[in-house]
């Protein structure tokens, strides 16, 4: 009896080793396919009995991750900056300001990690309860090494984990791996509180539970198909558009993309993604290629900033002088906004003309033609926003040239140092006009300046900052010249080598929480 459980024994510890074999080859294929679903390894890890087991674990896990994950190993500084990029900023892959958390931004992400999608949330609130309810002593269901419960627990810290870990950069197909643990999760949660009931209570319990989940499962399932038609859709939409530039365009016409989020009707932006999965020497080889069938095609990338041509990127500028006549495809409009600094600051409102050439309604999808003027380029540039003229949307300041500031809703007939007109702001509205040097060179000198109405409010004045406010920031709130009740704050700015290629935003802040600010005539000059 003793030599059959000693058997029993051996092959049970053999069953356990195989478990924790499998458990690492699958945790080192899931980490190699995608990091982010790491956690999962929490899972097995509670269930694996001896810290020497849980050691053993690991190590596995690590050497498994390393055989399906071997491509990194020669590019791995590559891997290490990419993580690393990814942790040090706030945005979406790698961009963004350099601060681990934008807390406003991660607590949004995180109302739509929960709220979403309401099946999560309930599903969440149900074994997160359940983990805690199961200690309660009056129910009698917690056991010993209970390996369900530890199973479950291992769900849970999963979720948050990861949840967590989405709500950082939002993309909700990252919550894969929660949402398909939240099904045995809830699975777990009913095996633990119907321990102490009887199987036919369970059936009259189940019998009901089946149909609830069954009616949800069709439901799902029919939206998947609904999905799947307004995808179908969607693509016919896009294709519209791709004939329409194939019949209008050659191929080789100098051509920028911004892209939406499912991509863009070009056949040459969807062979850039396929480089990037070649690897950097294979890659190299097939952007020479490519470079000779597509030699003038860009495509924005907010990892750079910038207008990336396979294995090459340029600035906005760089590539109005080179070709003077492009075409700009703009298939995202909140992408398009996001980048105006670039696009329209006071430079390029001089030197270059944008025209809409068409608009796609039903996809939001735009081709702009755009002439870049060098003789224009090459001239002094002078800047006077004295605010007495508004566009007709009311939202810019104009000048006598048609040239557009910022923040037109500031417009005041309070005081005024000249005319009729200033930009008061408050502690409501601190911004007051605004104005963009779309990418300066480093080096450059400029002159700015603007009049404050003397009110007793030493707590507003002038900024200058780059789109990476670390770069360059100055904010001057002290008067070089008094001219009786309005005193004139200037910045004589020499744009650092850190800020070069940068778009400077020029702007009149109020930082009093009880005075309001008045300003006028803001003045930019360019000196050569």
């Amino acid at each position: 009896m003793v030599y059959i459980n000693d058997r029993r024994a051996i092959s049970n510890q053999r069953l356990i080793d195989r478990y924790i074999i499998w458990f690492s080859v699958i945790i080192g294929f899931i980490s190699a396919n995608k990091l982010m679903y790491l956690p999962v390894a929490i899972i097995p890890f509670l269930l694996i009995d001896g810290y020497k087991r849980r050691i053993a674990y690991t190590l596995l896990s690590v050497v498994a991750f390393s055989i399906f994950a071997f491509p990194i190993f020669p590019n791995w500084e590559s891997f290490r900056d990419w993580y690393w990029i990814n942790l040090i900023h706030s945005g979406q892959y790698g961009a963004g300001a350099s601060t681990l958390i934008d807390y406003k931004l991660f607590a949004a992400n995180l109302r739509n990690v929960f709220f979403s999608d309401h099946f999560y949330f309930k599903a969440f609130i149900i074994i997160l309860s359940g983990s805690i309810i199961y200690h309660l002593p009056f129910l009698r269901i917690k056991e010993k090494n209970d390996k369900v419960y530890k199973a479950l627990l291992g769900i849970l810290i999963t979720m948050i984990i990861m949840s967590l870990l989405v709500a950082k950069q939002f993309k909700y197909y990252y919550m894969s791996s929660a949402l398909l643990l939240s099904i045995p999760g809830l699975y777990f949660v009913f095996i633990i509180f119907t321990r102490r009931i009887s199987d036919k209570i369970k059936l009259v319990i189940a019998i009901p539970l089946f149909f609830i989940t069954f009616f949800f499962t069709y439901k799902e399932t029919r939206m998947i198909f609904i999905f799947h038609h307004t995808s179908v859709m969607r693509k016919e939409l896009y294709m519209n558009t791709k004939t329409f530039i194939e019949n209008r365009y050659q191929k080789d016409h100098p051509t920028l993309i911004i892209p939406n989020y499912f991509g863009a009707p070009y056949k040459a932006y969807g062979l850039s993604y396929g480089l990037a999965w070649c690897g950097e020497k294979m890659g190299a080889k097939y952007a020479v290629e490519l470079n000779q069938y597509y030699p003038n095609f860009y495509y924005y990338h907010g990892w750079n900033n910038m207008f990336n041509h396979w294995y090459s990127a340029s600035s906005y500028i760089d590539l109005l002088k080179k070709y003077n006549n492009i075409v700009l495809f703009s298939g995202d409009a909140a992408l398009e906004k996001s980048l105006y600094s670039k696009l329209h600051g006071i430079n390029r409102q001089i030197d270059t003309r944008v025209d809409t050439t068409f608009l796609f309604e039903k996809t939001g999808e735009k081709i702009y033609e755009v002439t870049y003027d060098s003789a224009k380029g090459a001239l002094p540039l002078k800047f006077l926003c004295d605010a007495e003229s508004l566009d007709s949307t009311k939202v810019y300041f104009i000048d006598s040239d048609g040239l557009r500031a910022g923040n037109g809703n500031t417009q005041s007939s309070d005081v005024a140092k000249s005319g009729v007109f200033s930009s008061r702001i408050t502690k409501e509205a601190p911004y007051g006009m605004t104005s963009i040097l779309s990418e300066v060179n480093a080096n450059e000198q400029y002159r700015i300046s603007v009049w404050k109405y003397n009110n007793g409010n030493d707590n507003a004045g002038l900024v200058v900052a780059a789109n990476d406010k670390e770069k360059l920031y100055v904010y001057e709130t002290v008067s070089s010249k008094t001219g009786y009740d309005w005193h004139k704050i200037e910045i004589d700015l020499i744009v650092p080598v850190a800020a070069h290629m940068q778009d400077l935003k020029i702007y009149c802040l109020n930082n009093d929480t009880e005075l309001p600010a008045y300003f006028d005539d803001l003045s930019i000059e360019k000196k050569e």
